[in-house]
């Protein structure tokens, strides 16, 4: 688990956020603004924002519309050979549920298939998609790999089968096979595979990928899907998962540069009626050099961004200066609900060195969340009393959106030997949308310092320490004034006792 996450952002390291304030100016200049061109180019500070335009994007939103500004994590690669003695990793295809997949099969917030030793497909299990558990390799019903796994609750609304987990993968041959299962791990083969080949009018190389996006409301199909035929990329549609229709119409043909020659899988997001698709390509060899993004309206016809390529094999990181490709990519509106870190975009790759040829699977995100700003430390209070102000952390992105929904835990660090009564008022709470949670500290009964650390996993520059002093209760003032009694009586069967002062001393 981290105690406290180190990114690497393109051509740029994030280490050293300490428990102080770390600047949003900061974060956001190695987020967005740090892109050195290959080869001791110039810095393009405005890549993103033509990109935008390119897009018939708002610029005036660009920080929170770009989606080629990969942070990396610092540790990868995540899971693979040579970490904690992974198996082979390659091709993930990572799915994410707040519920755990609600009791179909694994109770685990994250699962993972993926390539592995003898063109077979393994599984893994993970609570915050960076830790892993290989749960088997491989699994014993496919016999194939490059696999793409889809899950719905709903068994998808009776349009195909009715299971909760579908998967399309390559045949290793020309085909991509089907096959269904209710727990992911134990699978049913489609019993007339395969059902994705090059007879739907691409002559006769082989199909080696499908990515399969499912919509709920049918349009413009049940089923969508992004094909590499021998590098390159159509577009075919379903109603069931299992027939497909197609043409050949190639997408991505403006080929230049780093991906002159070939394309290889693709991640695609739907969202607000607007496809983003991340994409392997290469200018030469099987499309692993580096991964692109581009953007459309209608998942046919697409538009590449200017910072192309968004990673690439050239990027100075051994472990993946061979191959870096095959990204599959995940939305959380609600930041992965505190299962793992707090992005809205995460993407799992593969990477290989050209040292020891590792076959391995790393992670990135888009606007990291760092701490932005603390309130309340230094205060001074009255030994037994709550501090007149709260301590209060807040949490922005590298665009400086609040990040709201945060789960951040205080707890008292420190306090003088033998006191006691100290306590919070809040020990865990969710950032709100400022992106700010707080807690009141009530001090202890004897006097001294007390300290109270705030953390959050994944945030950088927390933990935070708060510090507070517990003084002695001033006491009164003295008086010695001399009070004598003065009666007054009228008629009225009461009498008034008033006191006035003879002499003062303070």
């Amino acid at each position: 688990m981290l105690a406290s996450t180190n990114w690497i952002g393109k051509r740029l390291v994030l280490t050293g956020l300490a428990t102080t304030v770390v600047t949003l100016a900061v974060v956001a200049v190695c987020a967005f603004f740090a892109r050195a061109a290959r080869a001791g180019g110039p810095v393009y500070v405005d890549a993103d924002r033509v990109g935008l335009e390119q897009e018939g994007l708002d610029t005036a939103v660009a920080c929170l519309d770009v989606f080629t500004a990969w942070v990396e994590y610092a540790g990868n690669p995540i899971f693979g050979q040579g970490v904690d003695g992974g198996p082979k990793a390659y091709y993930p295809s990572v799915l994410y549920s707040s519920t755990a997949f609600d009791g179909h099969g694994d109770a685990a917030y994250y699962k993972m298939w993926f390539g592995t030793s003898g063109s077979r497909t393994g599984y893994a299990v993970s609570d915050d998609g960076l830790n892993w558990i290989t749960a088997t390799v491989p699994l014993t019903d496919i016999n194939g790999y490059h696999a793409h796994v889809l899950y719905d609750a709903g068994q998808f609304g009776g349009h195909g089968d009715a299971t909760y987990y579908k998967m399309w993968y390559w045949d290793v041959s020309n085909n991509v096979n089907y096959a269904t299962s209710d727990d992911g791990v134990n699978w049913t083969d489609y019993a007339s595979n395969p059902v994705i080949t090059n007879t739907l009018a691409w002559g006769s190389a082989p199909v080696y990928d499908a990515y399969v996006i499912y919509n709920d409301d049918g349009a413009p199909a049940y089923y969508e899907a992004w094909i590499d035929n021998n590098g390159k990329i159509y577009y075919i549609t379903s109603t069931n998962g299992i027939a497909w229709t197609g043409n050949n119409q190639e997408l991505l043909t403006d080929r230049a540069g780093w991906e002159s020659s070939t394309y290889s899988r693709v991640s695609v997001i739907k969202r607000d009626g607007v496809y983003r698709m991340w994409y392997g390509g290469a200018s030469s060899g099987g499309g692993n050099h580096g991964i692109g993004y581009a953007v459309s309206t209608d998942g046919q016809h697409w538009t590449k961004s200017a910072d192309n390529p968004t990673l690439y094999k050239d990027d100075g990181l051994p472990w993946r200066d061979d191959r870096t490709y095959t990204p599959r990519v995940l939305y959380s509106s609600s930041r992965f609900d505190g299962h793992g870190t707090p992005e809205h975009y995460k993407m799992w790759f593969t990477g290989k060195d050209s040292a020891l040829g590792n076959y391995t699977i790393g992670y990135a995100v888009l606007n990291p969340v760092s701490l932005s700003h603390t309130l309340g430390s230094g205060q001074s209070g009255v030994a037994g009393s709550p501090l007149d102000q709260p301590f209060v952390v807040g949490l922005h992105d590298s665009c400086g959106e609040p990040a709201s929904g945060i789960t951040v835990t205080f707890a008292i660090g420190g306090a003088p030997v033998g006191a006691v009564g100290q306590s919070l008022s809040l020990a865990s709470g969710a950032t709100d949308v400022t992106g700010a949670v707080q807690t009141t500290l009530t001090l202890g009964d004897l006097t001294g310092v007390y300290t109270v650390t705030a953390t959050a996993f994944g945030v950088a520059g927390l933990p935070a320490v708060f510090t507070a002093t517990a003084e002695l209760d001033p006491a009164p003032p003295v008086s010695n004034t001399l009070y004598l009694p003065l009666v007054c009586k009228n008629a009225s069967p009461y009498s008034y006792r008033l006191y006035l002062p003879l002499v003062s001393r303070h």
